[in-house]
């Protein structure tokens, strides 16, 4: 069975590249696993630099829908599965390492939160950004509600989690949430300045990324805490699991 998160470290950069092509880059409890351990082992190797890519058309769809409307109980999943990956984030978020996602194609829900996680974001044209939560019952999680508002404004934010709006690469590079926006491989330009990034020290990337953050106080940790019992409680909602299992009931009909 191929990996679902690969990592290869190599002259200083670790690349991390999500590998659900088939599911949008879902992520399904074997994913937040695998991007925990992969967390685990950089926190261990403490690269200079991290490259967060993924194979297929899309960056990161979020949550795997299927996997949520097949749970014996959706609130007792989506706590282990919001749990496991918050622990991943929060190891990705003390490395002393740049961290650069390149997003081509989609970034929603849990995607969103993966690349506003990283220091700088790279999008190709087709790049689009959107939250997700709020089409099928649930509330932000993996950082979204923290990092969000802290990036791209509090109206944008707000815009996105309530009207569902999605954002083009062109007016995420207005907002500030990417750096950078390329006709093809943003791949490509992420290696290039974590090549550049690996030749330097990084040592104090997690204490300036703390203070970009406000988080003396340990609030993103706090931040991550809340969006998980928020959703725990939002799962909880018969509506929610109605939308959930309309959405990958709809998934189904259009594989089938």
């Amino acid at each position: 069975m191929p990996d679902p998160v690969e990592l290869v470290l190599a002259d200083g950069v670790a690349h991390l590249t999500l590998n659900r092509p088939e599911a949008a880059n879902t992520i399904d409890l074997a994913v937040a696993r695998r991007f925990r351990d992969h967390m685990v082992t950089l926190a261990r190797q403490r690269p200079a630099a991290v490259v967060i890519t993924a194979r297929g058309r899309a960056f990161c769809g979020g949550g795997d829908v299927r996997e949520m409307s097949e749970a014996p109980h959706l609130p007792t999943y989506l706590d282990l599965l919001a749990g496991t990956f918050h622990e991943g984030l929060l190891l990705l978020s003390a490395l002393d390492a740049l961290i650069i996602a390149a997003i081509d194609g989609a970034a929603a829900g849990g995607g969103l939160g993966l690349a506003l996680n990283a220091d700088v974001r790279i999008a190709s044209t087709r790049a689009r950004f959107l939250t997700a939560y709020e089409t099928v019952g649930l509330t932000p999680d993996s950082g979204v509600s923290y990092l969000l508002p802290r990036i791209a404004g509090l109206g944008l934010a707000t815009e996105m989690s309530t009207l569902s709006r999605t954002v083009d690469a062109a007016t995420a590079a207005r907002s500030g949430m990417v750096a950078e926006v390329v006709e093809a491989d943003p791949a490509a330009r992420a290696a290039e300045l974590a090549a550049s990034a690996a030749g330097r020290s990084q040592a104090h990337m997690s204490a300036t990324r703390r203070l970009l953050r406000d988080d003396a106080e340990d609030r993103y940790s706090a931040a991550l805490d809340a969006e998980r019992a928020a959703l725990v409680r939002a799962a909880a909602s018969p509506a929610a699991l109605s939308l959930i299992r309309g959405f990958a009931h709809r998934q189904r009909e259009k594989q089938s």
